[in-house]
């Protein structure tokens, strides 16, 4: 399996692409918004920031996914 948006860290390098999709971006845990039990991590980009969640396949920094 793979990390879960409520699994991450602030500033924690990740590397995530949306399911379905091919294309993988890397980016840095900038927080985490709790909405109704649902979590949504804020990326850092570069300078642009981006939000994911669970429909999205999240990698740590060292490539390996994580079992949940």
């Amino acid at each position: 399996m793979y990390l879960k948006t409520h699994e991450l860290i602030q500033e924690q390098e990740i590397w995530f692409v949306k399911k379905g999709h091919s294309q993988s971006h890397f980016g840095v845990v900038d927080d985490l918004i709790y909405n109704n039990g649902d979590c949504i991590a804020v990326i850092r980009i570069g300078r642009i920031k981006v939000e994911i969640n669970d429909n999205f396949i999240i990698f740590d920094n060292n490539l390996k996914s994580v079992e949940g």
